[in-house]
């Protein structure tokens, strides 16, 4: 060891010493744990808040197809003429009860936009608030909407309701890649393309 340079000689010593290398072994670990547990409870956080999203939007896209159902059906059983007035009165009420509702539903747009990032989402959320314009519009109408008029518009809301939430499943990833696959050979979840 004449011939050994003392501070390479402390170099080597530490590099190779045992709690020195647990030490470094200590700090890599806490690094990457910090940095991965942030970006694993972003993550949380983001699928805690679009299961959220997911839950108010079902929910008020059903509360807004059984007021707009039960409008429909309202205005096209026949009425008694005594009783036309407190029929109106009931079809005003639930039409201020739908508006209401439908407030709600365009309130989560912001959400939505913030929450999915697939165009295919929000595009299904805009063409389910379009079908609700659609059904509003037929309760609305002059002419008394017979059941064989509004029936494939309730279906086809329903349908695009269903598509819309699975588009919402599956950019979430809350099934597995090998139920997704099944889904998508079932042509009544056509959520993938």
């Amino acid at each position: 060891m004449a011939g050994l340079d003392p501070r390479t000689w402390c170099w080597s010593f530490l590099m190779k010493h045992p709690l020195f290398i647990a030490l470094v072994q200590l700090g890599v670990g806490l690094v990457a744990a910090y940095f991965l547990t942030e970006r694993w409870q972003r993550w949380r956080q983001r699928r805690e808040f679009q299961y959220r999203l997911m839950s108010k939007l079902s929910e008020t896209s059903t509360e807004l197809f059984v007021l707009l159902a039960d409008m429909l059906t309202m205005r096209a059983r026949p009425v008694e003429p005594e009783l036309v007035k407190t029929r109106m009165v009931e079809l005003q009420e639930k039409q201020r009860t739908y508006i209401i509702r439908r407030t709600a539903f365009h309130a989560l747009e912001a959400e939505v936009m913030a929450s999915f990032t697939r165009a295919e989402t929000m595009s299904g959320y805009y063409a389910l608030n379009d079908q609700a314009k659609v059904l509003f519009d037929l309760v609305q109408a002059s002419a008394l909407p017979a059941p064989a008029v509004y029936e494939p518009a309730q279906n086809e809301f329903r349908r695009r309701q269903k598509t819309l939430l699975g588009q919402m499943v599956v950019e979430m990833k809350l099934l597995p890649w090998r139920d997704r696959r099944e889904l998508r050979k079932d042509p009544a979840w056509q959520i993938e393309s």
